[in-house]
């Protein structure tokens, strides 16, 4: 959204500009299918000092024949503001242009000026103001499905959250809500949503946060954005839903560090919306010859439509055993579309059983993988350079077994406190004839009475025999058997 503020002495001609600004989107549709949705705004000259800085202000020119010095107390108040210059024919001169320059002023804009061409200016002057943002747009792209988009999505979520990143997952697959349900976060749709893009909700941020659910009930950082009921109109360029779209990831944006978005069936317009909005495309392939052809003309695609400042990689995810060489199908990818191969992450997510069976279970890749998989998947991950390098990862092996303990016991419903500490104390385990499992040493006294732990021997994932683990790690381990 690009906030403009009319500022000039009277309400007349207040309301004049803000009335050739409505009659510029009387254009063509698809001239405006890009063009991001105005907020404008009249003001007093002494209300601007009261009000929220602006992308664009526009100075009425009966303002500047009272007092022309006028502009100057503006240009102090928005230092870094585009401020554009109604004019009428006092100040065509070149003299009188060069002397408004002086005073602050960005661009003149003549009485004579046409609606196209007044769009235009605003665009530029837009782009060129300083603008913050608070979280990172972060796309997950392939060029057909089956290549692991979801999964990555989820396994990317829960990596940003263990850096202390609140993150959102949007899943944009309205076919299948796959990750949705695959993440068991209900519910798959999202009235509230298809309302903003349709405008029959305001666009505001208590409306925004109904869109959103949390990913796990107790923890406030991991929400996922299901994808609307039935909104056909967003894949169209002809009408006001895709800017719609746009003012609710700025709404996001202010909420979150980092947006992670599975296109999954995003096409047409909306796909060209989000490669315009993100600040970064991850995209997806692998060594299987039946997909390249795809990820070459989505990759080309991608690099025509996304912003320059986006930044772009390539990533492997779980190559086949008998697929194209790796080295090869790198070279292939930077030849075909002329993507630098240093965009090619060289390191590979591999493939793993106990990863694969996270759909449906609540969990995400990461959480139901092996001590193996996710050293390769942090690899991955600081190979992308996505993450602050000052910020060390809460993945030391203490921590990451910590966390799936804890989600088997969330699973069956048993305090999980207790359980942690149980975890983290209870290393070593001996047989006892007269107990289904063996007990600890919980103070390093071998003559304690020995006890069985609270509630694991009810586990389906265990048999009734005496325990000769060693480690923590394997019980964790195999306590993390979906019932």
């Amino acid at each position: 959204m690009i906030r403009i503020v009319i500022v000039d002495s009277s309400a007349e001609s207040r309301k004049r500009i803000m009335d050739e600004l409505n009659a510029c989107f009387a254009l063509d549709p698809s001239q405006l299918q890009f063009f991001p949705k105005l907020s404008i705004t009249p003001l007093d000259p002494e209300e601007l000092r009261f009000h929220r800085i602006p992308d664009i202000c526009i100075v009425g020119s009966k303002m500047l024949i009272e007092e022309i010095g006028e502009l100057t107390r503006v240009r102090r108040l928005f230092p870094n503001t585009a401020i554009l210059v109604r004019c009428n024919g006092q100040f065509d001169s070149l003299s009188m242009v060069e002397h408004l320059a002086r005073l602050g002023a960005d661009d003149i804009l003549p009485a004579n000026l046409n609606s196209l061409e007044l769009l235009r200016r605003i665009i530029l002057h837009a782009r060129s103001a300083t603008r913050t943002r608070n979280g990172m747009l972060i796309l997950i792209e392939s060029g057909k499905g089956g290549l692991g988009v979801t999964s990555i999505a989820a396994a990317l979520g829960e990596a940003f959250l263990n850096y202390g990143k609140k993150t959102l997952l949007v899943d944009f697959d309205f076919d299948t809500q796959d990750l949705c349900r695959f993440l068991q976060a209900r519910p798959f749709f999202n009235e509230t949503l298809g309302a903003l893009i349709n405008q029959s909700k305001p666009i505001v941020q208590e409306v925004v946060e109904d869109c959103i659910i949390p990913v796990w009930p107790d923890d406030d950082r991991f929400f996922v954005m299901p994808p609307p009921v039935s909104c056909e109109e967003i894949f169209e360029s002809n009408n006001s839903s895709l800017r719609n779209l746009v003012s609710v990831f700025e709404v996001l944006d202010s909420l979150f560090d980092v947006i992670i978005v599975d296109t999954g069936a995003a096409r047409g317009a909306l796909r060209k919306t989000l490669y315009r909005i993100a600040d970064r495309l991850l995209f997806v392939i692998n060594n299987d010859p039946a997909s390249m052809f795809a990820s070459v003309e989505r990759i080309s695609d991608a690099l025509i439509s996304i912003s320059p400042s986006a930044e772009v990689n390539v990533l492997h995810n779980a190559p086949q055993k008998h697929g194209l060489p790796l080295n090869l199908v790198e070279s292939e990818i930077s030849r075909a579309t002329r993507l630098d191969k240093a965009r090619i992450i060289s390191k590979c997510i591999p493939f793993s059983k106990n990863a694969s069976s996270w759909p449906g279970s609540g969990q995400t890749l990461l959480s139901r993988a092996d001590a193996s998989f996710i050293r390769s998947f942090r690899k991955v991950i600081q190979n992308l350079g996505i993450f602050e390098e000052a910020v060390q990862p809460h993945t030391d092996k203490p921590n990451i077994l910590a966390s799936l303990f804890n989600k088997y016991l969330k699973k069956n419903k048993e305090t999980h406190q207790d359980k942690k500490d149980t975890v983290l104390k209870e290393i070593e385990y001996r047989p006892k004839s007269d107990s289904k499992f063996a007990a600890p040493f919980l103070n390093g006294n071998p003559d304690e009475e020995l006890r069985p732990i609270p509630g694991i021997s009810d586990s389906p994932s265990f048999v009734n025999t005496a325990l000769d683990t060693r480690s923590a790690k394997e019980l964790l381990l195999r306590a993390q058997v979906v019932s």
